[in-house]
């Protein structure tokens, strides 16, 4: 069986991620099956090679958000699991040190619900952040998510790459 992930990234592509396209390229020529999810969406006037157009054109980006894709996406999940809905919701707001803390990681799970919603559609139940920002609390809640509504399944997993 073909290794099947999502790759994360805080903007894909981007000048500074080559490597990143260099590594997801590479595992597809392998047979592996990467979708590349982006937190933000990418400026088109940056992208600066056919690799980088090719990439931004399979990317899917988070933000900024469709307001009823939003809308949509929280309402499925509560109907689906308002236990687990709730649980992460929690679990992100406490790691959120202080008001400003709760805030992003209130955000960061918005974003995790669509993360969750492309990689449901894709059959992904791997995250693969790179490099450890936002990106990477994305994953990390993304993942818990997916554990708690399929844990009859084996759950969810998500992993990041530090740079540097």
């Amino acid at each position: 069986m073909a290794l099947r992930l999502a790759y994360l990234c805080n903007e894909y592509p981007a000048l500074s991620h080559t490597f990143v396209s260099r590594e997801v390229r590479a595992l597809r020529r392998r047979g592996a099956e990467i979708v590349t999810f982006s937190i933000h969406r990418a400026d088109p006037s940056r992208l600066l090679s056919d690799v980088d157009r090719e990439e931004f054109a399979s990317t899917e980006a988070l933000l900024p958000p469709d307001p009823a894709a939003v809308a949509r996406v929280q309402l499925a999940l509560l109907r689906r699991s308002p236990g687990a809905y709730l649980r992460t919701l929690a679990f992100a707001l406490g790691l959120g040190r202080g008001a400003r803390g709760k805030l992003w990681q209130l955000f960061y799970f918005l974003e995790a619900t669509l993360l969750w919603d492309g990689c449901r559609r894709h059959g992904l139940s791997h995250i693969h952040a790179h490099i450890a920002t936002n990106a990477a609390d994305v994953a990390l809640l993304t993942a818990r998510l997916g554990s708690e509504i399929d844990a009859t399944d084996g759950g969810w997993s998500w992993s990041f790459t530090i740079h540097g």
